[in-house]
């Protein structure tokens, strides 16, 4: 009778792999379950920054539409430009030989004299 317990207690090769096999599936899906987590965190953090981009898009749109109407536009024109609108009566054809014509017309009638010049006549 002793030999039959001392048997089943005995370690036989196809045990001995077998609880290796289960320790290192364990320890697999240990790691697995981690990063798992991990990336499922990660994914959650990227799926914040879509909704708030998102968000800050249809701000945007929302502004752009606001200033993009034409009374804004005109509204932001005169007050941060001195532009006046051009008459069409104001517009002309310049033909290349007209050119020299044209720099005379918009040409200082008075010399513009700096101040180092200025300085030499007061003295």
């Amino acid at each position: 009778m002793r030999n039959h317990t001392s048997k089943s207690l005995m370690l036989n090769p196809f045990r001995v792999c077998a609880f290796i096999l289960v320790l290192v599936t364990s320890g697999l899906l240990f790691i697995i379950k981690y990063h798992v987590q991990v990336l499922k965190r990660e994914v959650t953090r990227v799926e914040n920054q879509i909704i708030s981009a998102q968000e800050d898009i249809h701000i945007l749109r929302a502004e752009w539409s606001y200033l993009t109407q034409p009374e804004n536009l005109t509204k932001l024109i005169q007050e941060d430009t001195k532009l006046v609108a051009i008459e069409p009566n104001l517009i002309m054809r310049i033909k290349l030989h007209d050119i020299g014509k044209i720099n005379k017309l918009f040409k200082p009638k008075t010399k513009i004299r700096d101040e180092g010049e200025a300085s030499h006549k007061a003295t």
